[in-house]
């Protein structure tokens, strides 16, 4: 994903995301949180030459293992 398609969608889910959340927060049913699937930065052998995500993006486990 290219940094600039990351900052589009960032840009127009953050009002949808906002609007949904608002709407849930009346309803508090117990424990709950969003877990987004792991992005994939760059190849392994171009890990060190990433300069978009630099301090960010780190190798290993995610949340889904």
């Amino acid at each position: 994903m290219s940094y600039s398609r990351f900052v589009y969608l960032k840009k127009n889910l953050f009002v949808p995301l906002f609007a949904y959340l608002l709407d849930k927060r009346e309803e508090i049913t117990g424990i709950a949180f969003i877990d987004f699937p792991s992005i994939d930065v760059c190849h392994n052998k171009r890990i060190k030459r990433n300069k978009v995500f630099k301090g960010l993006a780190k190798r290993g486990k995610t949340t889904s293992g």
